[in-house]
């Protein structure tokens, strides 16, 4: 069972500088814009295809809305803070990675979202007997290269400009996966999670950094700490000790999870962070000249 959060808050603004507002007690929709092609041939055998990697359309429904509440979203609808793109922060998302790096490349069978590292190599595995997700179709296999050193297994944001996932400064985060060595050379692997925190220009501040494990078959690893105060990006991060590896041996690594939260829960599908633009936010006064009735601010999510 998930941490329970008491009376959350979404925030929205540029990555390190949020403006918090209410929940929205009138519901948010957050629905996958994910088109589905379904082709007849002329015998009338039907075939269907879709998109992966698809964005997603919010809606944050508010019954009211103090006016000071409203004007701190109001001034980035008009373009005041900049054209964005833009962050929001949700709280009920589960697991902040993408779909393609929460799924261990199961998303696009690629190494898309994943940073192909300096040392080593990194590859989709589809090798059923590695890969530890139920109905999980790929994993990642990283592959020595040198027995010394450590080798990083890193997984940045979809989004170019951004040094890693946003994050919410003082709030608490968990980054989880499990890993296990081949068995055949390598019956241990010595690993350990790790959280690499930025700030908003993309400068280094520190590094979380879980137990290591030197565990044999599939083992979870973890690391929880709290978001720096001037931490706008974190970059998880999974650091492999390669002096105990054998050089060619291979360590996979599945079923990963950021989440918002100070303990590890049940893995859920990523669905990201990813940066948004603002498409409406209406404006009306019925009751009070100091209030905004039913406003509903519309995202788009863009890449």
């Amino acid at each position: 069972m998930r941490s329970v959060r008491v009376e959350p808050s979404v925030y929205f603004g540029n990555p390190g500088s949020y403006v918090k507002m209410p929940w929205p007690r009138s519901g948010m929709d957050a629905p996958v814009i994910r088109p589905i092609f379904d082709f007849e041939s002329g015998s009338g055998n039907h075939r269907t295809s879709t998109l992966i990697g698809t964005p997603r359309t919010y809606t944050l429904n508010w019954t009211a809305l103090h006016q000071s509440t409203f004007d701190l979203v109001n001034q980035f609808y008009l373009g005041l803070n900049g054209p964005g793109p833009f962050v929001l922060i949700d709280p009920s998302r589960p697991n902040l990675l993408t779909p393609n790096q929460s799924a261990a490349g199961g998303a696009w069978y690629d190494t898309t979202d994943w940073l192909m590292p300096s040392t080593g190599t990194l590859a989709v595995n589809r090798s059923a007997s590695f890969i530890l997700r139920q109905f999980g179709k790929r994993s990642i296999q990283y592959t020595s290269v040198t027995g010394s050193g450590v080798g990083l297994i890193q997984l940045p944001s979809p989004y170019s400009s951004w040094a890693g996932h946003p994050v919410l400064p003082g709030s608490t985060y968990t980054f989880s996966y499990s890993g296990t060595p081949d068995g055949t050379v390598d019956s241990s692997i010595s690993n350990v999670a790790q959280m690499l925190w930025y700030t908003a220009g993309g400068i280094f501040i520190s590094t979380s950094a879980g137990s290591a494990g030197n565990l044999a078959g599939w083992q979870k690893y973890s690391v929880s700490a709290v978001a720096p105060p001037n931490a706008a990006y974190v970059l998880p991060t999974i650091q492999i000790d390669l002096s105990t590896m054998v050089v060619g041996s291979s360590f996979y690594v599945d079923m990963l999870q950021l989440e918002m939260d100070s303990r590890v829960n049940d893995w859920a599908p990523g669905t990201g962070i990813n940066p948004v633009s603002i498409m409406s936010f209406n404006e009306s006064m019925s009751f009070d000249a100091l209030f905004r009735v039913g406003p509903s601010l519309t995202l788009q999510e863009v890449k």
